[in-house]
């Protein structure tokens, strides 16, 4: 075998997970800091002194050794900062059942808003968009990896500070890579109508629907969005990565930007060295459904879901992956590239779309009833689902209650409808 052969074989050996065998979860939770206006909050000034204060394990930029960047919270859980100074995420390990997920990530939560309660203007705050923030080089957390990025991508990559979202793992079997990961890029534009929560930008309603989704196209739409045609095998996926321009490498505590393709990079090399290099590859690799070394499929167009929605986007994925050969026969309503444009329709269009002259609705309440079948088959409770056919009966999103509230009270409203509080978490 050749050395990309050898890879391929390296990488899939990760996909341990057996068909019929229950799923867990992986959840990456990126949650926006603001105060009562909407100005962009400072996660490190704000929130790192309570971690440090309570003894949490904090952790550290590999090469700013004084930079915290994050705590083990204990529990399955650790919070991070992300690219702008105003996001943290809360990840959670792989675990199993929907129920024990929302446990763990209200524990976490629980440490979230007591960081913030010294700074009576803080606000932990459920929208997927920084709303008064523009995109500047300032944003950014102090993460070496991010001068690389913006060093590579320039200007384009400024946005990244702003955007917040509900990014799922679910493990899925060696089998099923190829259907699963096609499946889950064709249904984007369904899931961002569904789940669209990026309203204000700038202090005005956003240009599009889900502006925190289509920015990542300014990154080069050969590493974003929807592949431009369904994946054939395995290996016809790691072979698009492969190919790709390698954004970041790491030699020994430092990344740096190797400004070739990937291939190139790894002629000469042996197989551990690939594949370690490939786990940073794949990382600046931004497709809507990517799979990951981990042995998991990674779901990544849903913006930050309000706060009594807050299992809804891992809901939905696990029960339509356990139920992937029927939402397969409901994807044959379209061809592959009428999946690709209806990414672009509904970033613009929302709710008002329409598909072969029918409303959308019909569609998502489809796909919810087929995630619903999926739940039931892993033994997982359907209520996490509800506020997805109220979404779907009303004919509005959270986008859309956002941006009502915004035009009937101001900036100021939306960020106190959207504020984490007690009964968010189960604190008296």
């Amino acid at each position: 075998m050749n050395d990309f052969q050898t890879f391929c074989e390296n990488y899939l050996s990760g996909f341990t997970h057996q068909v019929g065998q229950r799923r867990s979860l992986g959840l990456e939770k990126e949650i926006i800091l603001t105060d009562a206006r909407g100005n962009m909050g400072n996660v490190v000034e704000t929130m790192w002194p309570y971690f440090v204060k309570n003894g949490f394990t904090p952790e550290y930029d590999t090469y700013y050794k004084d930079e915290i960047t994050g705590f083990n919270m204990k529990e399955r859980a650790h919070i991070t900062t992300e690219a702008g100074k105003g996001t943290f995420e809360v990840i959670l390990d792989p675990i199993f059942g929907l129920n024990e997920c929302e446990a763990v990530m209200k524990r976490a939560l629980r440490h979230c808003y007591k960081s913030i309660q010294s700074n009576p203007e803080a606000r932990i705050v459920s929208l997927a968009y920084q709303p008064l923030q523009p995109p500047l080089r300032e944003n950014w957390n102090h993460k070496q990896r991010y001068e690389v990025l913006v060093d590579v991508l320039g200007q384009n990559v400024m946005t990244a500070t702003l955007s917040a979202s509900d990014q799922v793992h679910v493990d899925i079997a060696r089998e099923e890579f190829v259907p699963v990961t096609n499946l889950m890029s064709q249904l984007t534009g369904l899931f961002m109508v569904l789940f669209a929560n990026s309203p204000i930008s700038e202090g005005k309603p956003a240009g599009e629907y889900v502006c925190r989704e289509m920015i990542w196209d300014d990154l080069g739409t050969e590493r974003t969005g929807v592949f431009d045609t369904p994946l054939t095998s395995a290996e016809d996926y790691l072979s698009r990565v492969w190919k790709l321009p390698c954004i970041m490498m790491k030699g020994g505590e430092k990344y740096y930007a190797p400004r070739k393709n990937f291939d190139e990079l790894m002629k000469g090399k042996n197989g551990s060295e690939i594949f370690e290099s490939f786990k940073l590859h794949e990382g600046a690799v931004w497709f809507c459904a990517r799979p990951r070394f981990f042995g998991t499929v990674e779901i990544r167009p849903t913006c930050l879901q309000p706060w009594d929605a807050m299992l809804s986007v891992p809901a939905l994925m696990l029960g339509l992956i356990e139920n992937w050969k029927n939402v397969e026969e409901f994807t044959k309503d379209l061809e592959w590239n009428e999946w690709i444009a209806l990414r672009k329709q509904a970033s613009q269009e929302g709710f008002a779309l329409k598909i072969k002259g029918k409303p959308v609705g019909l569609f998502l309440k489809e796909l919810i009833d087929l995630a619903a079948e999926g739940l039931l088959k892993q033994g997982e409770p359907l209520t996490h689902l509800d506020p997805l056919y109220e979404r779907v009966n009303s004919g509005k999103n959270p986008h859309d209650r956002a941006l009502d509230c915004f035009s009937s009270n101001g900036l100021p409203a939306v960020i106190d409808q959207n504020t984490l509080r007690p009964n968010h978490i189960d604190l008296p």
